[in-house]
């Protein structure tokens, strides 16, 4: 759900409801879906908040995470990530804090 919510940040500044939120994520995986040559079978997988479990799967993942600010250049970005996070959760710092230590701990993850 927070893909959802943040995925709708990146293309608005304003509060959107929830079926907004949720029909802009399913046009992001269409669209990454097409880049990345998934299948429908790894759309649903997505739209059913399973792990991808085909490469073309992961690649759409990737995709619509470099679309909404999660990741650069295949990498988590950490300021993407705070940007987002201050607009979803409207400057509260507690919040802000948790979702940045949570992209700094996602990092080491990743880019090790």
């Amino acid at each position: 759900l927070l893909a959802v919510v943040c995925a709708t940040i990146g293309f608005s500044e304003q509060a959107i409801t929830k079926e907004q939120a949720i029909e802009m994520y399913k046009k992001l995986a269409e669209e990454c879906a097409a880049k990345e040559g998934a299948s429908a079978a790894d759309i649903q997988e997505a739209y059913a908040k399973k792990l991808p479990s085909t490469t073309p799967a992961k690649c759409m993942h990737a995709c619509i995470s470099e679309k909404i600010g999660f990741m650069k250049n295949n990498k988590i970005d950490v300021e993407g990530n705070i940007a987002l996070a201050k607009k979803v959760f409207d400057n509260d710092a507690a919040k802000i804090q948790t979702a940045t230590d949570i992209a700094n701990e996602c990092t080491g993850e990743t880019d090790g």
